[in-house]
Order: structure tokens, then C-alpha cells, then sequence
């Protein structure tokens, strides 16, 4: 075999590990945690998602509302990642004799897998409160795992290479 030919079949083979980041652009599902809550995840850039967690108190009466961006970084491929980020959250606890609100920053970090259709997350979000009652730390964090669907993929590395790969040769033909 060539030299050409042998970096040719290296490079086809190492394509899809070189690619970093998620595998979808629109995900949303449930995340289990501390309570049962929604999650949604929108990719805003190339390898970072903008994500809305929304935690309505449905089994303990603690509620629990974030908003952040987060960065993603490959483990051997676009599928198999973790990320870390940044952002802001509002909340309620509930304890038998009061509720009182919280407000902060949250940066969440953590990984995640996309099998087809599904996404598993488990992440980790340790969180700066800046409103909070006199009783409480000034910080707190929760962690969960959530399973979403994905509504949009994005289109793989290797098929966009293999679609330029077959336009440029029908053009070469005309």
C-alpha cells in the first residue's frame, strides 16, 4: 500500500473520534433528582446547548427552576460526552412551618449518551446562592439523571464528509 493510501484509510477511520461535542440539536424529558422534573436542551452554537430544568415540586413541595449553558467536550465520539457550564436559578422550599424562596448561580457539570432516538444525562449542579434565607448555606446542589428524547439530530461528521464526497464526483461526471 502507498503512504497516500495508508494516512487516506487513518484518516476515514479516525472522522468520527475527532468530531467533539452532542449528537443532537432539540432534546427534552424528565430528570430524576432530588424531586421529578422536566428537562429541555437546545443547541445554541457548535458543542454547546442552552437548557431549561424545571422542577415543580410534584413529590416534595420544593420547587426549582434553572436556566443555563453548558459546554460539551468528546469522549471518543459526538455520542459519548460530558459538559460544564453556567447559569441561573430560582427556587421555593417548603418546610411545615415556612416557605422561602432562593435565587442564584448553578454550574453544571456532568455526562451524557445518545443511543439513537434517546439521551441519558447524569449531572451535577452545585449552586452560589445569592437570595436565600437567614437558616440556609450559601451553597447547596443537587445531582440527576435524566432520559430525554431527541426531537432533531445533527447530521454526523462522516455523513457530511461522504455527502461532499459524492457531490464533488457528480460534478467531476457533468
Amino acid at each position: 500500500m502507498h503512504r497516500r493510501s495508508l494516512i487516506g484509510l487513518a484518516c476515514l477511520i479516525f472522522i468520527p473520534f475527532m468530531s467533539f461535542g452532542q449528537k443532537y440539536n432539540t432534546v427534552g424529558g424528565i430528570r430524576f433528582g432530588e424531586d421529578l422534573g422536566i428537562t429541555f436542551a437546545q443547541r445554541i452554537a457548535n458543542k454547546t446547548t442552552a437548557e431549561l430544568l424545571i422542577q415543580p415540586g410534584t413529590l416534595y413541595r420544593n420547587t426549582f427552576t434553572s436556566l443555563s449553558v453548558k459546554q460539551h467536550y468528546g469522549l471518543l465520539s459526538k455520542r459519548f460526552n460530558f459538559f460544564m457550564g453556567g447559569g441561573v436559578f430560582i427556587g421555593n422550599a417548603k418546610t411545615s412551618e415556612t416557605t422561602f424562596s432562593n435565587a442564584g448561580m448553578t454550574f453544571p457539570m456532568g455526562a451524557e449518551v445518545t443511543f439513537g432516538q434517546l439521551n441519558v444525562s447524569f449531572d451535577y449542579l452545585p449552586m452560589a446562592l445569592i437570595k436565600r434565607d437567614e437558616s440556609q448555606s450559601w451553597f447547596a446542589s443537587t445531582s440527576g439523571i435524566s432520559l430525554r428524547y431527541v426531537f432533531w439530530k445533527r447530521e454526523s461528521s462522516m455523513r457530511k464528509f461522504f455527502k461532499g464526497l459524492g457531490e464533488k464526483f457528480r460534478r467531476k461526471k457533468s
